[in-house]
């Protein structure tokens, strides 16, 4: 391996700082991992979820009674919304209400 300044590496410089010169700072640097880790994850990523960057849901499990089961459904038919989308709705509107106490 022969460095910028013409001589082989291992006569008058280290490995370390060849390969430093060839790769930059930023491959090996333990400071930057998340980043790498960041950059590697986007770089896997098929055009089809680069274009969608669609924002993560969290799932929420609980368990309810069969009396607000029945209530949920019952939203749900009177409204055509899905589950998900009445219990948002409906925890919006619970917080909104203690806002305006």
């Amino acid at each position: 391996m022969v460095s910028k300044t013409g001589t082989p590496a291992g006569e008058g410089e280290d490995y370390t700082s060849a390969f430093s010169e060839m790769f930059g700072k930023t491959f090996g640097a333990r400071a930057h991992v998340a980043e790498r880790h960041t950059a590697e994850r986007k770089a896997n990523a098929s055009p089809k979820q680069r274009a969608r960057r669609a924002k993560r849901t969290v799932r929420v499990h609980f368990r309810t009674t069969p009396e607000i089961n029945e209530m949920i459904e019952g939203l749900m038919k009177a409204h055509g919304r899905d589950r998900t989308a009445t219990i948002d709705n409906a925890i919006k509107l619970a917080f909104a209400e203690t806002e305006g106490e």
